[in-house]
């Protein structure tokens, strides 16, 4: 299997995040750019929940930390520049938003290229 081409003009940008949800909760990305929604929660892009990485046991007898990692993907036109992105839970009781600033990546001249941006949720004094 062949990589597809990329668009020498397009970064393809991986999301990822550590936060634990219940499992009827789903996890969306959503920013400016017309791949990530153009801000509009209903047109967030959705995120899978990864499974957790096999730990083996440690010594102490201890339960290895638990991840809750999801993960996602987005071709943006380098052209965007500046993006911010914040993250969305969907779940039977409606749609949260996360709090606070934006997160921020920085595509110019990446074109072409991969990015990978690692996340935590922002919630008020947090």
């Amino acid at each position: 299997e062949e990589e597809p081409q990329q668009d020498p003009n397009t970064v393809v940008l991986t999301f990822r995040i550590d936060l634990k949800l219940p499992a009827q909760e789903t996890l969306h990305v959503m920013g400016a750019p017309e791949s990530l929604g153009a801000s509009d929660p209903e047109k967030a892009v959705a995120l899978r929940r990864l499974p957790p990485k096999y730990e083996p046991p440690v010594g102490s007898g201890r339960a290895p930390p638990e991840t809750n990692f999801w993960e996602g993907t987005a071709e943006i036109p380098q052209d965007e520049g500046r993006v911010e992105y914040k993250y969305v839970v969907k779940g039977p009781s409606g749609t949260r938003v996360e709090d606070g600033d934006p997160h921020v990546v920085q595509l110019s001249g990446m074109g072409g290229c991969r990015q990978k941006t690692t996340d935590s949720w922002r919630s008020k004094g947090g």
